[in-house]
Parts: structure tokens; sequence; C-alpha cells
């Protein structure tokens, strides 16, 4: 079975991670602020603090080799918070978009010129992961960009 997910990930140095949710409509499954000491996803403790505040939101898809068009989807989604988005950026934030794959399968798609453009838009950075050897069946490693 062809399973992807994206996640959504939103870093800024001091920016309230509520108004984060309250803006996008979404709820997070990760987040921290910055000056909190740092664990793993299972919560053990590493040796330092977060160096920023940070957001992430978790999409699962399964089915279809296709996966653009359900970045894209979240795009438009994105689209309606664009002055939200821009400036947080602006204002020494990051906002990513993470396709992560299941290197099991064969699955790829393309992502159109147009898309670029919309993605660059708003400022968000896109990025791709495969995971070869998925060895968690709820989550292929969504917490990859977590640094």
């Amino acid at each position: 079975m062809l399973r992807y997910e994206i996640v959504l990930m939103i870093k800024h140095p001091t920016t309230d991670l509520a108004v984060i949710t309250e803006k996008t409509g979404l709820s997070p499954l990760r987040h921290w602020r910055h000056g909190e000491p740092r664990v793993t996803p299972k919560g053990t403790p590493l040796p330092s603090t977060h160096e920023s505040s940070a957001w992430i939101c978790r999409f699962e898809y399964e089915g279809n080799k296709a996966f653009f068009p359900s970045v894209n989807s979240l795009i438009v989604e994105l689209e309606r918070n664009r002055e939200f988005l821009i400036g947080l950026v602006d204002d020494g934030g990051e906002v990513y978009l993470n396709v992560n794959l299941d290197g099991r399968a064969n699955i790829g798609d393309v992502f159109d010129w147009q898309s670029l453009g919309r993605v660059a838009d708003l400022k968000i950075n896109l990025g791709v992961e495969v995971f070869p050897n998925n060895r968690n069946k709820g989550s292929m490693g969504s917490d990859s960009i977590d640094n």
C-alpha cells in the first residue's frame, strides 16, 4: 500500500504558538517554546534547550502514487493565512512543508512550476524525505525536521 505524510512545521524565535493554532485552524502534533529543554519524540531528555519555538502538524495519506495534489490542497489552505505566514518569515521565522515517503514502495510525482511559484510566494520551504526502513506504522519520521 502506498503511504506518505506531509508535515507542516513553523519555527520562530519568539512567537506565541497558540496564535499559529488559532490562525491556521490546525492542531499541532508537537510543539515547543524557545528555551524549553529538548526531548526526543518519545520523551527522552537531550542535553540542550530549543533555540526557537516550533509548531508541527502532520497529515497522513494512503493509496495514491501522486502526492503533490495533497501538497497543493494544503497550500490552498495556507494561502488563506498568507499575510500571517509571510509575517512570521519576515520576522525571523521559517515555514516548512516536508513530504515524507516510504522508501519501500515506488512512489513519485512532479511539482509543476505554477505550484512552485505559489509555495515561493508564501515563503515556504519544501522538502522531500524518503524513509527506507519504515520502523513505525503511525509515522514515517515526521520529526526528522526537528533539529
